[in-house]
Order: C-alpha cells, then sequence, then structure tokens
C-alpha cells in the first residue's frame, strides 16, 4: 500500500505560468510530504529489530552485514566519515585496529556530543554536562542587559531555558548537582 501511494506520482512544471509536459516521479517522495515522516519510522522499527536480534550474538561483522541489508533496501546510507566509535580507554590496540578495518569508522574519545546529549563511556560527570550548564550561563548573561520586567524574565526562563534542558532530560538522566546548577 505504501510503494502504491509513492510510486504513482506525476508532476508537470509550470514555464510563465503553462504546464509543460508531465514526468513519472522515480523515486521518494515530495519534500515536505506528510507521509514522509511515517515511513522513516517504518524504516527505523525495522532497523532496531534488526540490531536487537543480534544485540545476543555480538558479532560485529554480522552488525555490519545488517546495516549493509539496511542501506539496499531504505537506501539509507551510512556516511562513514561521520561515523564514529568508542571503546574504554583501555581497549587492545589490536581490538580497535579490528573494529576499525571491519566498520571503516573512525575511533573518538569518550565523550562526545550527539544531538545536543552527552554520550561517554564509564560513570557519569558533572563536565560532560558543563555545555549546557554553559548556554543557559549565557542566556541569563545575555538577558541582564536588556531592560526586561519580572514577568518577562520568568516567561524567557519558562519556554527558552525549560526547552533547553528538557530535550537532555528526555535524552538522559544528568547527574543531580548538574540539574541543581541549571
Amino acid at each position: 500500500m505504501a510503494w502504491r501511494i509513492m510510486s504513482d506520482n506525476w508532476y508537470s512544471v509550470i514555464v510563465n505560468g503553462s504546464r509543460h509536459g508531465f514526468f513519472h516521479s522515480t523515486r521518494g517522495l515530495k519534500q515536505g510530504d506528510p507521509f514522509s515522516p511515517a515511513l522513516f519510522i517504518f524504516g527505523a522499527e525495522g532497523l532496531y529489530r534488526l540490531m536487537n536480534k543480534l544485540h545476543q550474538k555480538q558479532t560485529l561483522q554480522l552488525n555490519m552485514e545488517t546495516l549493509g541489508a539496511y542501506d539496499k533496501v531504505s537506501g539509507q546510507l551510512i556516511n562513514k566519515h561521520k561515523s564514529h566509535f568508542m571503546v574504554p580507554s583501555n581497549a587492545f590496540h589490536y581490538i580497535v585496529k579490528r573494529i576499525k578495518s571491519i566498520t571503516g569508522f573512525n575511533q573518538k574519545n569518550s565523550p562526545i556530543t550527539y544531538l545536543g546529549c552527552p554520550i561517554y563511556i564509564g560513570r557519569q560527570r558533572v563536565i560532560y554536562y558543563s555545555e549546557l550548564i554553559a548556554k543557559v550561563v549565557n542566556k541569563i548573561t545575555a538577558w541582564h542587559a536588556k531592560i526586561l520586567s519580572y514577568g518577562g524574565r520568568a516567561i524567557l526562563v519558562k519556554h527558552v531555558l525549560q526547552a533547553m534542558s528538557i530535550h537532555l532530560l528526555s535524552a538522559s538522566t544528568p547527574p543531580s548537582t548538574t540539574i541543581k546548577q541549571i
């Protein structure tokens, strides 16, 4: 059903107010199509289920084969220049080389920030969340320079600062000292 909806699209180009020919869509959806998020979720759910099946086997080669199969089916290719892996600092050098050779990814040291959330190996540290604290402090400092009423500042805090921290809090659990600082 989804394929029928996507594959039966015809387009025309309007030049100087008049239509010129029709052509058939060969792949994908139109930009802004409301069906697009649903298709993405279907694909992501399929990948999630495939990766969950592999969780028990813990073989990197199978993971890469599964990702390759997902690439072919979905058309969503892995950008190996943007993909990285992390290992504990005490990992053997030959393991790191093997992961690099199988995946083609580069190694990054912990912690890294992904979509504003720190990703790390080991236990949490307050320093991992210092970027969020710095953003909040910078916002508050900028607001001090503006002439705002108490109510205006309250609205800014409610809408801007809470929105900044809600994303992080929905994806991770920062230490209690970080939450107190925010």
